[in-house]
C-alpha cells in the first residue's frame, strides 16, 4: 500500500475481525474507511486559525506567514474580515489579514469576489470601501 493507491486498494489485514465488525454493523464494508474519511475531509470546510496569544505563550520560534496562501483561502480570509469590518478600504483589509502579502494580490482577490457577487463597493480610487453581498 502506498500514498498513490491508498484510496483504491483494499488490503485484508484481519479477515475475521472485519467479518465480526461487518456483522455487528460497525463497518459497512472492508476497505471503505480511507475512501470515506477522504470524502468527509474534502466535503468539510476547513478553518485555519491559530491564536497569536497561544504562539506567544509557546514561544514559537518562527514567524507565521501567508506568503504562499492559495487564492481561494485568501478570498475566504477577506470575506471573514469584511464580515467583521464592513465598509473597509483595501488598505485596512490588507493590514488586518496579510500585511506580508503584496497589496496587489489583495486587490485581485477583491476584484474576483466582486465579479462573483460576494462583495460590493462604493467610492472610487482611495475612497473605495468594500462590504459583503451585492448592492
Amino acid at each position: 500500500m502506498t500514498p498513490r493507491n491508498i484510496l483504491h486498494t483494499t488490503v485484508r489485514r484481519n479477515e475475521q475481525m472485519a467479518r465480526v465488525f461487518h456483522d455487528l454493523k460497525l463497518m459497512e464494508r472492508e476497505g471503505s474507511g480511507y475512501d470515506r474519511m477522504y470524502e468527509v475531509l474534502l466535503s468539510q470546510a476547513t478553518r485555519y486559525f491559530v491564536d497569536p496569544v497561544l504562539l506567544q505563550k509557546l514561544e514559537f520560534p518562527k514567524s507565521t506567514t501567508l506568503s504562499l496562501i492559495e487564492p481561494h483561502r485568501l478570498k475566504a480570509l477577506i470575506l471573514e474580515d469584511l464580515q467583521r469590518y464592513p465598509e473597509s478600504a483595501i488598505s485596512d483589509i490588507h493590514s488586518r489579514i496579510a500585511p506580508e502579502l503584496d497589496r496587489h494580490r489583495i486587490k485581485l482577490a477583491l476584484e474576483a469576489l466582486y465579479e462573483e457577487g460576494a462583495v460590493h463597493y462604493h467610492g472610487e480610487k482611495r475612497w473605495r470601501r468594500y462590504a459583503l453581498g451585492s448592492e
